[in-house]
C-alpha cells in the first residue's frame, strides 16, 4: 500500500485511514458485531481522538469513505476558461471528488454490494453521494457568482450551479456503474466516454 510519491507524513496518514477502516469493517461486517468506536479504535491501535481525526462517524470508517473535500487547486481548475468547457470541468471535478473519498478502492469495489444489502450502510452511501454533490454544487456556485454567470437562463448562479451539479452527478454515477475500475485506474478516459454517451443521448432523444 506504500506509494513512493507520498511524503512520510502523507503515507502515515494513508496507513492510519486504512488501518481504522479495516478494523471497522472486520468488526462490524465480517464479525457481525455492533462494535462501538472505542472498540474499533483499540482494534486499529489508535485512540478515539485519533479515530475522529480521520472519520466523522463509525459508518464512514466501516464503509471506508472520507468526507468529500475540494482542494484549492481543484477550485482554480474549475475557474479556468481554456481547455474543456464548464460542464466537462464540473464532471471532472465531481468524478475526482467522489473517487478521492474512497480509502481502499479495490476493496470498496468488491464490498459495495454488501453495503447495499445493509440498510444502515445503504442509507449512508446515499447520504455520502449527496454530500459529494453538495460540495461540488457549492464550488460551482462560488465560481458562477464570482463571474456573475447565469447558465441556461436558470435565473441565478445558484440555480445554474444546482442544474450543472445534478446533471454532472448523473454522468459520474453512470461512469462508476458501468466501469467500477474507474475507482482505481486513471479514470479520465472513463468519464470522457460517459460524457460522450450523455451527449449522444441528449442529441438523439430531442
Amino acid at each position: 500500500m506504500h506509494n513512493q510519491s507520498l511524503s512520510r507524513r502523507e503515507q502515515n496518514k494513508a496507513d492510519a485511514y486504512l488501518a481504522i477502516h479495516r478494523a471497522a469493517y472486520r468488526l462490524v461486517v465480517e464479525n457481525e458485531c455492533n462494535a462501538p468506536v472505542e472498540e474499533i479504535a483499540a482494534e486499529a491501535g489508535v485512540s478515539q481522538r485519533t479515530f475522529f481525526n480521520y472519520f466523522k462517524s463509525k459508518e464512514e470508517a466501516v464503509v471506508g469513505l472520507r468526507a468529500p473535500q475540494i482542494t484549492r487547486a481543484q477550485h482554480d481548475e474549475l475557474r479556468e476558461n481554456g481547455g474543456h468547457n464548464l460542464f466537462d470541468r464540473v464532471v471532472s471535478l465531481y468524478f475526482h471528488v467522489v473517487r478521492d473519498t474512497v480509502i481502499d478502492p479495490d476493496s470498496f469495489r468488491s464490498r459495495v454490494a454488501v453495503f447495499r444489502e445493509r440498510p444502515e450502510h445503504k442509507i449512508f452511501l446515499h447520504r455520502h453521494m449527496a454530500a459529494c454533490e453538495s460540495a461540488v454544487n457549492d464550488a460551482v456556485a462560488e465560481v458562477l457568482a464570482d463571474l456573475n454567470l447565469d447558465v441556461a437562463g436558470l435565473g441565478s448562479p445558484e440555480a445554474s450551479a444546482r442544474g450543472i451539479a445534478t446533471f454532472a452527478g448523473s454522468v459520474v454515477r453512470y461512469t462508476f456503474s458501468t466501469h467500477p475500475d474507474a475507482l482505481s485506474d486513471d479514470g479520465e478516459l472513463r468519464f470522457r466516454e460517459a460524457l460522450d454517451v450523455f451527449r449522444r443521448l441528449m442529441k438523439e432523444t430531442q
